[in-house]
């Protein structure tokens, strides 16, 4: 892509003489380039414009193969014992009818962590945010907004090879979104990123760092790490943004 290949440009790197660069070279720029590229090259394609990226409802099974194998479905777990046997039990199981024969296939592992992705987004959309719930989705319309606001950061046309993949709630946001983030803690889907080794008790969320559980990352087509931050105001305005933009081209069409 025409913006990737612009980064190699500004860091002087040519792909042919790869071989050739230092550790420190690589540890700055391509490993740490790796992922984001990854995930831009599995969901979009070149267009005249630039850039096309695929919608986050626009959702093949094939696609949550990236995330197969080890460690990326350790990852998906959290460390939590009940969706780690959730998500392995029926792989072991065909491992087994296979009598080590053959490995589990990426289709048949993409299809699992689909059922995982499937079972926490029906409990979320029975978690509402306020009073009256919103239209029956729950935690869900604001998840999907971080998770989508994420997503078009990574895919966007200019390539950035350190996109936020997690967010600071900044004052004065609204109490109803304090409320949100409140109870997608205690469920799991958001996971807080302490700044010190200290802070591990959570009081407040203000001011404080979140991203979310790697499943639902899964789903928002993210990579499966932490990298930088952005406010969650910020984060929420690109949201709205985007979806405004793409209802302004429905109008047209």
């Amino acid at each position: 892509m025409t913006s990737d290949r612009a980064y190699l440009a500004r860091k002087k790197i040519s792909l042919e003489d790869v071989a050739g660069l230092d550790e420190n070279t690589m540890a700055r720029t391509l490993r740490k380039a790796r992922s984001v590229v990854v995930i831009r090259d599995y969901f979009s394609r070149p267009s005249k414009s630039g850039l096309l990226a695929d919608g986050l409802d626009s959702r093949p099974r094939k696609s949550f193969a990236l995330y197969s194998g080890i460690p990326s479905m350790l990852a998906l777990t959290e460390g939590n014992p009940r969706m780690l046997i959730n998500l392995l039990s029926p792989l072991i199981v065909e491992y087994r009818l296979s009598e080590g024969k053959r490995k589990v296939s990426e289709s048949k592992q993409a299809i699992e962590i689909q059922k995982s992705i499937r079972v926490m987004r029906s409990l979320l959309k029975t978690v509402p945010t306020k009073k009256k719930t919103d239209s029956g989705q729950g935690l869900l319309r604001f998840l999907d907004a971080v998770g989508s606001g994420l997503y078009h950061g990574i895919v966007a046309t200019k390539f950035n090879d350190q996109p936020p993949l997690s967010f600071r709630v900044d004052r004065g946001v609204h109490p109803e979104y304090l409320s949100a983030i409140g109870k997608a803690l205690n469920i799991g889907a958001l996971i807080y990123v302490p700044d010190h080794a200290s802070e591990d008790i959570l009081s407040n969320v203000v001011e404080k760092r979140f991203r979310l559980n790697y499943l639902l990352s899964a789903h928002y087509k993210l990579p499966l790490s932490l990298d930088r931050e952005i406010s969650l105001s910020a984060l929420l305005e690109r949201s709205q943004s985007r979806l405004q933009a793409q209802m302004d081209l429905s109008n047209e069409s």
